[in-house]
């Protein structure tokens, strides 16, 4: 419920301005159809891969992350029983089946895409929850931030890797969401213990907050930006191209701002009163009020 009242309002209007900037500046966006539009609205319009950019093009990843969710349930149980050492073979798995993905779409009886069906994005998830067990159980440490940029600097680069050949299997893949995992896992344990990195000012913190909302919008206004060129893609010499660029990055962001505190916060309150299990845990935090405040600021950093 928390994930559902922190994403899906603000997926509603990120659909509402994709129709409107499919009607006006961007009419290539348009969605060719109800049953294509109905399914984004419904985020499971990625598991028809013609479909996977109706609506707001950007939306397609919340739908793996909606299949992600609705799977947690069923995937913690199993993994919170595995050892360590198991837990290593499933990290293992994860970054195969990564690389495996374009080759698994290739051959699949039912329309699949690599990209964009949650089931082929599924193992980049449970890397994610299992290196958080690892951490947790002590049988893992990440290496620290000065290591693991680079690394996800250098995965990064190896995203457009080309594949093995004679076959679809892109190692390339691999290397990019493990490095990056890796990166997520060193800025977590240095939450974990204490050790402030720079994402921790106060501007990185608001920019991480609206950030959910800069997604939303970010290919609509680059797109509107860009609309009064032949195709939409602007021909400029790198002056003027680095000034649209900003000047496009400066509109998301002016955006993403209003709809953070226009209607992300207010909605997600709004919601969050009809959150049973949040009563009760405040009706019982006031019952023991003389809780130690260590004890309140690790239940304050686990609810994050």
């Amino acid at each position: 419920w928390h994930r559902f009242a922190r994403i899906y309002p603000l997926h509603l209007v990120g659909v509402g301005l994709a129709l409107v900037a499919a009607a006006t500046l961007v009419p290539e966006i348009q969605t060719a159809g109800r049953a294509p539009l109905v399914a984004n609205v419904f985020l499971v319009n990625g598991w028809v891969p013609d479909w996977w950019q109706a609506g707001n093009p950007a939306s397609w990843s919340l739908v793996c992350e909606a299949f992600f969710y609705l799977s947690f349930p069923f995937l913690i149980r199993p993994l919170v029983r595995l050892s360590d050492r198991a837990r290593g073979g499933v990290v293992v798995a994860a970054l195969v089946l990564v690389a495996l993905a374009p080759q698994i779409a290739a051959i699949s009886p039912v329309p699949m895409s690599a990209a964009s069906t949650p089931l082929l994005r599924l193992p980049e998830f449970v890397l994610g929850v299992t290196l958080a067990l690892l951490m947790k159980s002590g049988g893992w440490m990440p290496w620290k931030l000065r290591y693991t940029l680079p690394l996800a600097v250098a995965g990064y680069a190896l995203s457009e890797a080309p594949p093995i050949p004679g076959t679809d299997i892109h190692p390339g893949l691999a290397a990019t969401v493990g490095s990056f995992a890796l990166l997520v896992a060193s800025l977590a344990a240095a939450d974990a213990h204490g050790r402030s990195t720079f994402l921790a000012r106060p501007l990185w913190q608001e920019l991480g907050r609206v950030s959910f909302a800069f997604y939303l919008v970010h290919l609509l206004v680059i797109a509107s930006v860009s609309s009064s060129w032949p195709e939409g893609h602007p021909q400029l010499p790198w002056r003027r191209a680095l000034l649209l660029a900003l000047a496009a990055f400066a509109i998301a962001l002016a955006i993403a701002w209003v709809l953070h505190r226009a209607v992300e916060i207010p909605a997600q309150k709004w919601l969050l009163r009809y959150d049973r299990s949040r009563r009760v845990s405040e009706g019982t935090g006031a019952a023991v009020g003389g809780a130690t405040s260590g004890a309140s600021t690790a239940a304050r950093a686990a609810s994050r």
